[in-house]
């Protein structure tokens, strides 16, 4: 929220603080005293917000109180805290009156109705071929044909990467053929901004966000990120039907320290090596792979990550055959404004939910 209250104008900061007051100035008072006092211990030092500053810079003209110039020993100690939250809320409110009467005359706004046909993507309409050319029409063209070219010089290269005759960073041609190909595309939504429904835009979003899936893993794994390299092992011995764990150990209370304990025990027991029954027989399931990913090859750990993460059999067979995939391409360094939708839910018939 407060990411979303300094990206929007002034205005947008005092109409969000109106509407946390919208049982007055009371209910604000009491938000603002939780907002300034909100806890930031999992920041640094250098990443925390003084929310005083913060809210002032929304707030021209007002000051919001801080507690310790009101405790024994401060500047105001022999004045009420509380009353001088309570002050600046009803000064806030006096500040959202425009907004409070736009709201009370916008209630709602509708721009389509609910039996309106879904909006299509230029491409997708009945004229559209029927229109002269056009900036539209060039910039699908041009995309399409800089993704099948990017394709070409990535078949190219992808049996070469396998080999291990080369690797992915020495591959500049074919990541600089994508990385044209990813402008083009983002050249066609700049101009309709529906055409990510297009088949052809939908399939090259897949197998973009497949590879930077396999991308980031691989990233975290090399770099040794919190527990991923555990996470991945733990994944990819349950993803070929291993069960090294010792499930009672978890359900049952430790003797002696904690549940923690029990679980670092089973998941040290999980990714170590386990003797096979047989001198020389040892699997390669059985061996650690994602625990010491220095020592396998590039192309291997894409393999490996891939048969983790995707159940179905083709779909593994698909991306492991994309040369998107296998080129490693990171996003372009810089700030990057984007929303997190998620959807969550519990399924109580199990596959049958």
């Amino acid at each position: 929220l407060l990411d979303l209250m300094a990206s929007q104008p002034r205005p947008f900061a005092i109409a969000v603080l109106a509407e946390l007051g919208v049982d007055g100035p009371r209910a604000l008072a009491n938000a603002l005293m939780a907002l300034c006092e909100v806890d930031q211990g999992s920041f640094k030092e250098a990443h925390r917000i003084v929310m005083h500053d913060l809210l002032e810079s929304w707030l021209p003209g007002l000051k919001i109180p801080r507690r310790e110039d009101y405790l024994a020993g401060g500047r105001w100690a022999r004045q009420s805290f509380y009353d001088a939250v309570y002050s600046v809320a009803i000064s806030i409110l006096d500040l959202s009156e425009s907004y409070t009467g736009l709201k009370l005359r916008l209630q709602q706004v509708r721009h389509h109705k609910e039996r309106d046909p879904l909006p299509l993507p230029m491409e997708l309409s009945k004229d559209f071929n029927h229109q002269p050319t056009s900036k539209l029409k060039s910039a699908i063209q041009s995309a399409i044909a800089k993704i099948g070219f990017a394709d070409e010089l990535g078949q190219k290269v992808i049996e070469d990467l396998r080999q291990k005759r080369t690797s992915a960073q020495d591959c500049s041609e074919a990541i600089a053929a994508y990385k044209d190909a990813f402008s083009a595309c983002s050249q066609v939504l700049s101009i309709d901004k529906l055409a990510f429904q297009a088949d052809w835009f939908k399939a090259f979003y897949r197998r973009n966000y497949d590879a930077l899936m396999v991308k980031s893993i691989f990233d975290n794994l090399v770099d040794d990120v919190d527990s991923v390299r555990v996470w991945m092992e733990a994944l990819r011995r349950g993803s070929m039907g291993v069960d090294l764990t010792d499930s009672d150990s978890l359900t049952r209370s430790p003797p002696s320290g904690s549940m923690l304990d029990s679980f670092d025990t089973a998941m040290t027991k999980m990714i170590s090596p386990v003797p096979s029954p047989m001198p020389g027989s040892a699997s390669n399931t059985q061996k650690p792979f994602f625990t010491c990913p220095e020592k396998q090859a590039e192309q291997e750990l894409i393999d490996g990550i891939i048969e983790a993460i995707f159940f179905d059999e083709t779909e593994r067979d698909h991306i492991k055959c994309d040369p998107l995939v296998r080129l490693l391409i990171s996003n372009e360094p810089g700030q990057y404004n984007f929303t997190i939708i998620t959807a969550m839910g519990v399924i109580t018939e199990g596959k049958k939910g």
